[in-house]
């Protein structure tokens, strides 16, 4: 799940104080940055070496898997796991068998929206999540 925050082309939201430096909205040649949870690439990473180490995958396959990684966690403003994120996927969710990995992502949605204000989309394809994130009030991509 990767939250992206959509701003009005007239006038651009300023970063609210106290938030974390990866999480300042940023722009890239005019282009939107897309925001994350750190959980992101920590699930990525484990689900290549498990593969690996399960031989699904050749060591050539890893590192070329493992560099398009890194490359989208360069691209992305990567939101730390913060005791606020932990105290939201604790609470009730729109769809209460959401996984306690996808709720930290929901929950990091919430506190970028909360710290950071405008328009959040999610982009996410699991159903409990989309759920989730649709009943805190978040616009939902792919439709």
């Amino acid at each position: 799940m990767t939250p992206v925050k959509r701003e009005s082309p007239r006038r651009p939201r300023a970063r609210a104080g106290g938030s974390p430096p990866e999480a300042a909205p940023g722009r890239a040649g005019g282009q939107q940055v897309p925001h994350t949870s750190a959980l992101t690439f920590v699930e990525a990473i484990r689900s290549v070496r498990r593969a690996r180490a399960e031989r699904r995958i050749s060591s050539e396959r890893e590192a070329d898997v493992l560099f398009m990684v890194e490359t989208l966690r360069s691209a992305c403003a990567v939101f730390a796991l913060t005791p606020a994120v932990l105290h939201r996927a604790e609470q009730p969710f729109a769809d209460d068998l959401l996984g306690s990995l996808d709720a930290l992502h929901v929950a990091t949605a919430a506190e970028l929206r909360r710290e950071l204000g405008g328009e959040w989309v999610v982009f996410a394809t699991d159903q409990r999540v989309r759920r989730s994130a649709a009943g805190m009030g978040f616009r939902l991509e792919p439709l």
